[in-house]
């Protein structure tokens, strides 16, 4: 998480400083790069600087997640006051958009399926939540919206999840599907194609291929960290000896946060 070497030409940073690479599937697999590695060489625009008030803790929590959330919620663009319908609410993805959209004054509903998260989501900021597993999700989120609908819907299931999202977005508004974790296909009812509703597949390596959105997001995250608008969700912390108990505990369900190894 520091710089080791300088190449030649390099300007932005110095041997030492603490920072974050911006590594997306290019370096995977264009690059041959490795998840787990000590070492990386990676461009200078592909860094972002930490200020020294972002904790290492939050730092290691820097990566994938929040430009996801970032970019998600700048791609859909919803207004002030507007309602976003997103799935996997409990997730750290879903807790880190509750704190995004709070901040940038959109409203969300966060649809859960353990009724134990309700309160917990609700003291996060979320403005509302609905279990799907006991309610009508289009009947509770049109009482919410008073018949308006959301705004648009975010949904990292896909499945019958995205037609329970769709259903419940207004006439001509957008639903991300940005992950498949039912490993099902996308599902939508002919009726909210009807209505112009749009269903896509939103990718964070696309948007990161943007050099106007990446320059955007390495200048606004580590200002939204060091403001604590964004909070690092840690489960647990583990020695790096136990390793096998982390692994463990990240594939677990119902986690709240990321469970970190520590060196």
């Amino acid at each position: 998480m520091s710089y080791r070497k300088v190449g030649e030409g390099v300007t932005g940073f110095q041997v030492g400083e603490r920072v974050v690479p911006v590594i997306y599937w290019d370096y995977f697999v264009g690059k041959g790069q490795g998840a787990w590695q000590d070492f990386i060489e990676i461009a200078e625009t592909d860094l972002i600087s930490l200020p020294e008030s972002v904790t290492d803790e939050a730092a290691s929590l820097f990566i994938i997640s929040p430009w996801t959330v970032f970019g998600l919620l700048k791609d859909l663009a919803i207004p002030r006051g507007e309602f976003l319908l997103q799935t996997a609410g409990g997730s750290v993805i879903g807790r880190l958009v509750i704190q995004l959209a709070k901040h940038w004054g959109v409203k969300t509903i966060s649809l859960i399926r353990r009724e134990e998260l309700r309160q917990e989501l609700l003291d996060l900021g979320s403005d509302e939540v609905i279990n799907s597993s006991k309610e009508d999700v289009l009947a509770r989120v049109l009482d919410i919206t008073q018949g308006r609908r959301a705004f648009a819907g975010i949904d990292m299931i896909a499945g019958m999840s995205t037609k329970v999202v769709a259903s419940a977005v207004r006439d001509y508004g957008n639903v991300y599907v940005y992950g498949m974790i039912s490993s099902q296909d996308v599902v939508v009812a002919a009726h909210d194609l009807m209505r112009k509703v749009n269903v896509t597949f939103w990718n964070l390596t696309r948007y990161l291929k943007s050099k106007e959105r990446k320059q955007d997001l390495l200048a606004t995250l580590p200002g939204l960290f060091e403001n604590k608008v964004l909070t690092p969700l840690v489960a647990n912390k583990v020695q790096f000896s136990h390793y096998k108990k982390a692994l463990l505990e990240s594939m677990a369900s119902g986690r709240s946060g990321k469970v970190l190894l520590l060196h």
